[in-house]
């Protein structure tokens, strides 16, 4: 879908994402920002520069053509995430942004952050499979940032994104960036509001959920008794904190929980009986794809195919096992499944349930078991 072709002489993908990194904004503009003193220069110069020095640094002794590793550095991580989600909107987005528009707002610096805040939300949306349309800041009327709409369920979400300034560091306003996304959103479909905390603070990276988006969960959960609250319609809510921001010479990760406003049936946890969470996830289909996405597609590639090998973390939740399990044994042929079942007690019961059912029994069995032992083995590793 994109209109611009490139041609160069890249190794690697993000050597590619630098250079049209470049092409978007004028060279021009980049060099009266190189020509600033370094204390006032644009965001996205400060953070190109340290790529580039990372990369000098890397390439030190190494023969040209040879790819080389580097530590993912917050600045690295800023760069090139935004880098990459630019790429996937430009070439994927159903109605683009207003480009010239939206460039000016990147180069205007107190918008900088908040500006790549809803480039990361879309691009994560385009990775999903959903169709983003954006919506034209430049008309009157309030709005939120695009619409997302999946083919495979043909329902469309309303996506808003906010985002504290990370320079405030004692405030919680969770709650009125959740109102004011509300407040934008006029269109009548659902609401996704991604809300981007920008808390100070090290991502241990183990799955577990920070006090930091508890504490937020918790704020907003209090809010839904409010009599405003009580008017506003269910939403989901994307809380995530990028602590890059703040570590720019570190490796730093990022954190996010994804929550049901005002929607009682469905839990966002990671713990909790197998068949409710595979439940909600079976009456949400559209969340729970981003979701899935959003954690599959938790780098930037290093090669133009995404070919590299991935460095998955492994089972973590019950419906990571069940996942497994369910990929290893949905096709398996009924008289299979009931032959390996024999000894089950609720056999008879097994007996009336059709190929996909059987499966999703199997797995579903297969995987409490690999869960509670997941669980077992976290708890004597805490004694």
């Amino acid at each position: 879908m994109g209109s611009r072709w490139m041609v160069g002489r890249w190794v690697t993908f993000p050597d590619f994402l630098i250079d049209y990194v470049k092409g978007l904004f004028e060279a021009d503009w980049g060099n009266a920002e190189i020509a600033k003193p370094e204390g006032v220069r644009h965001p996205l110069i400060v953070l190109y520069q340290r790529v580039c020095a990372m990369q000098q640094h890397a390439r030190v002794d190494v023969q040209e053509g040879v790819v080389v590793e580097s530590p993912v550095t917050g600045a690295a991580s800023l760069f090139f995430s935004l880098a990459y989600n630019l790429y996937c909107i430009e070439h994927n987005a159903r109605k683009q942004p207003n480009w010239r528009r939206w460039i000016h707002r990147f180069k205007t610096g107190e918008d900088f952050y908040a500006t790549c805040y809803e480039a990361y939300a879309a691009a994560s949306f385009i990775r999903a499979g959903f169709l983003v349309d954006f919506l034209d800041e430049g008309e009157p009327g309030k709005k939120p940032e695009f619409l997302a709409f999946l083919p495979a369920t043909g329902k469309t979400l309303a996506v808003e994104c906010k985002r504290r300034a990370h320079e405030i560091t004692d405030k919680n306003n969770e709650v009125g960036q959740l109102n004011r996304a509300f407040d934008q959103n006029r269109t009548g479909h659902t609401l996704v509001a991604f809300i981007e905390l920008a808390r100070p603070f090290l991502y241990e990276g183990d799955g577990s959920i920070p006090e930091v988006l508890r504490s937020a969960i918790r704020r907003i959960e209090r809010h839904a008794a409010t009599p405003l609250g009580q008017q506003q319609e269910v939403a989901y809510i994307m809380l995530t904190n990028q602590s890059q921001v703040h570590f720019l010479e570190s490796g730093v990760g990022q954190v996010g929980y994804l929550h049901g406003y005002k929607i009682p049936e469905l839990r966002f946890r990671e713990t909790g009986p197998l068949e409710e969470l595979l439940a909600s996830r079976d009456a949400h289909p559209e969340i729970f794809r981003l979701l899935s996405s959003m954690q599959r597609h938790n780098h930037v590639p290093n090669t133009f195919d995404a070919s590299e090998p991935r460095n998955d973390a492994g089972l973590r939740t019950p419906l990571d096992c069940f996942d497994f399990y369910w990929d290893a044994y949905r096709h398996t042929p009924r008289h299979q499944l009931l032959e390996w079942m024999a000894g089950w007690p609720e056999r008879a019961e097994l007996d009336g349930l059709d190929q996909s059912r059987l499966a999703r029994r199997f797995a579903s069995h297969f995987a409490c078991l690999h869960a509670e032992r997941i669980q077992a083995g976290r708890l004597a590793s805490a004694e």
